[in-house]
């Protein structure tokens, strides 16, 4: 289909930072933007994938757009498909609708209303006791713990049943029944959703251990109970598959004013950065990992997942990592959780 009206959430100036990129691309829902130059001419497009890619170059996201957009881009010019290096692939989700001048004139979006059935299991941690939340988890275990109207867990559930998912396993220990009373099977959510039992805490990969291999198929998705986001879970898999990872680390940036002058040494020289903004990419607490990794983790035994993947990069498995820019929010302590409770007050996410 072509949208020729509100385009303006899909445009940015190539002069505009990263920061503000990213920004930009969490506005709107398709995951991309059109980028125009100074005298509004289309000069390229900013894709999901784009970014990603970017961010994990560690780049500075306070450099201007210009300086890593695309030189070759496929467009539309009226009726005429124009080739631009990139031939015109019906595989594109999205493409600039042009006039003779390069001044934006529609988009041609790939229909994607109909959103692929995964069979995957989405393997869910939610048997924390939660100390760091004070008095409120001595009658309600964290994932239960409400944030825009309805619990941590039920939100998790719902986004990954937004991207196609539909088969849930969660891991329980700390007031179990809470959890299995609310949800049941999973049919009122229209999913299926099964439980195990951790007669003991068995850390953030210890858990796994509980699996049925039998009943699992391959892939698996792991999330802490506590994370609450809107992630595109398909997207994270597809990389997972088409990269033939064993195992995928989803990280976020996270970047960190630094309050003092900063010095470098290079052949002997030093040079002084005043004040710099530091980049990192941290563990977002969600995981994929083939079936075949379940043999590494000994049955009933205490094990983080920081562990496990220390002992597969050994083993020479295939680590990999996809970076998201959408918003994370880790609820680990009492702090967190009332400002996460206070930003969706008033939003429907």
């Amino acid at each position: 289909m072509i949208i020729k009206s509100g385009l303006n959430k899909y445009v940015i100036s190539d002069q505009k930072s990263i920061y503000e990129l990213i920004k930009k691309i969490n506005q709107n829902t398709k995951k991309f933007v059109i980028l125009v130059n100074n005298k509004n001419i289309v000069s390229g497009v900013f894709t999901d994938g784009d970014l990603r890619r970017l961010l994990l170059k560690k780049i500075d996201l306070n450099k201007k757009i210009e300086k890593y957009s695309k030189k070759f881009f496929t467009y539309i010019v009226e009726n005429l498909i124009t080739y631009k290096k990139t031939k015109y692939n019906k595989s594109l989700e999205q493409i600039p609708l042009v006039d003779k001048n390069m001044k934006l004139k529609g988009i041609l979006l790939k229909d994607k209303n109909d959103q692929k059935k995964l069979d995957n299991t989405v393997f869910i941690l939610a048997g924390g006791l939660g100390k760091r939340m004070g008095k409120i988890t001595k009658t309600i275990p964290k994932p239960m713990l409400k944030v825009n109207k309805k619990p941590i867990l039920e939100n998790i559930i719902l986004s990954f049943k937004k991207k196609g998912f539909s088969n849930f396993l969660i891991s329980t220990n700390y007031l179990a029944k809470k959890i299995i009373n609310y949800f049941g099977d999973g049919a009122l959510l229209d999913v299926n959703i099964n439980y195990i039992k951790e007669k003991k805490s068995l850390g953030t990969a210890g858990s796994l251990s509980l699996l049925n291999k039998k009943k699992v198929i391959d892939d698996i998705f792991i999330t802490n109970g506590d994370l609450y986001g809107n992630l595109d879970y398909s997207n994270m898999l597809h990389v997972h598959k088409k990269r033939l990872n064993d195992c995928t680390v989803c990280v976020r940036v996270h970047s960190y004013d630094l309050p003092y002058g900063l010095i470098t040494e290079r052949n002997d020289v030093n040079f002084l950065n005043e004040k710099p903004k530091l980049t990192y990419l941290i563990n977002s607490g969600i995981y994929i990992i083939k079936k075949k990794i379940l043999k590494h983790i000994k049955k009933s035994t205490y094990l983080n997942m920081t562990d496990l993947l220390n002992y597969l990069k050994k083993k020479n498995y295939k680590i990999g990592i996809y970076t998201v820019y959408e918003p994370i929010y880790d609820i680990g302590n009492l702090k967190q959780y009332k400002a996460v409770k206070s930003i969706f007050k008033n939003k429907k996410y």
